[in-house]
């Protein structure tokens, strides 16, 4: 069974000024352990689809399903858990809470899983480590590089093993050679939770070490690889 399939997605957004096709159409489908790279211009609706498959902005038309069951069917009580349990998110800024020291950060999404503290501290504990970064438990984001903070929010998109990660050019923000340190991580983790992962990137060096790569031009699906 595919692990995840989108179907006709259309995605729109309009002002008073202006009405625009963001996603025309959109069909796909990850199978478990796939990894797929979605490539195109600026506008072309990676985001947009990427939010949609992680049901963080539902569609205007189409049908998202993960193993076989309509995930905007859902209630939101049940999307939130989704969420919080089977999809990891990484961004290209990594929204990490200032207060929040690195372990903390990392612990969140068990927190809200309502996991024991304990049970949370050694889950992240375990995941920074595996980043590089299990002496800087205690540091807040800002006493971090812009290369640790961004290995910190893989670490918490990791830290509830989801089958799925979603990450929106989680490279397009550091310098080469942290990016590709943050590319070459990113990948190996993948491979060894053995995780569903679906990146979006202008970074076509990174794109063909995934099994696929697909690109998006106005809302649509022109190729395929």
């Amino acid at each position: 069974m595919a692990l995840l399939v989108a179907k006709e997605l259309h995605k729109h957004y309009e002002s008073q000024a202006f009405s625009l096709e963001v996603l025309q159409g959109i069909s796909l489908e990850l199978n478990p352990g796939e990894a797929w790279a979605i490539l195109g211009a600026s506008g072309a609706g990676k985001s947009t689809l990427l939010h949609c498959l992680g049901t963080l902005d539902p569609p205007d038309q189409g049908s998202v399903w993960f193993k076989g069951e309509e995930v905007y069917q859902w209630p939101e009580k049940k999307l939130a858990g989704f969420r919080n349990r089977t999809i990891g998110f990484v961004f290209q800024f990594h929204h990490l809470l200032p207060m929040l020291t690195a372990l903390e950060n990392t612990q969140l999404p068990c927190m809200i899983a309502g996991e024991s503290t304990a049970v949370a501290r050694k889950k992240a504990e375990v995941i920074l480590d595996q980043v590089g970064l299990g002496k800087r438990l205690t540091h807040r984001p800002g006493e971090l590089s812009g290369g640790e903070q961004q290995r910190v929010a893989l670490a918490r998109a990791l830290v509830m093993n989801p089958a799925l990660i979603l990450a929106d050019e989680p490279t397009g923000n550091l310098d080469s050679q942290t990016g590709r340190e943050m590319a070459d991580l990113l990948l190996e983790l993948r491979e060894r939770y053995n995780t569903t992962l679906m990146l979006v990137t202008h970074n076509e060096e990174l794109a063909v070490r995934l099994n696929y790569q697909v690109f998006l031009k106005d809302g649509k699906i022109v190729s395929a690889e």
